[in-house]
């Protein structure tokens, strides 16, 4: 029999994030995809940060011009989400999620997924 793949989550939960409170820099093993939907961005509120998964590039690193472009030398990428913002990358993209800076707090659902083999049964049919 065939064998064919599917995506199935592994773990999903709601985050908050108070003020002052953040996220270290981490990434997720054991998963392929990493998800991020948010709910509510307040102004001045926590946002995802996303860094180079090169490590040893960030040792071999010049000075970076600035610039607000993302290019291939890029080390950190900040987005500003709005509620009903959706993010999927790989899980080992690491991220973190500064520092809340709003009275009100950040809420999202984060969510790891994996792909899976599974064997689909041929099934029996009847032709009429």
């Amino acid at each position: 029999l065939p064998i064919y793949f599917r995506v199935i989550f592994t773990s999903m939960w709601v985050q908050q994030h108070h003020k002052y409170s953040l996220m270290e820099h981490h990434l997720h093993g054991g998963d392929q995809l990493v998800g991020f939907y948010f709910l509510n961005t307040p102004k001045n509120g926590s946002h995802p940060i996303f860094y180079d998964p090169r490590p040893a590039k960030v040792i071999t690193d010049l000075p970076l011009k600035e610039s607000s472009e993302i290019k291939v030398s890029t080390n950190v990428i900040n987005f500003n989400p709005t509620p009903g913002t959706l993010f999927l990358t790989n899980s080992f993209l690491p991220h973190s999620f500064s520092k809340n800076g709003s009275d009100e707090p950040t809420e999202f659902i984060h969510f790891n997924m994996k792909v899976v083999p599974y064997i689909r049964e041929s099934c029996e049919v009847e032709i009429v």
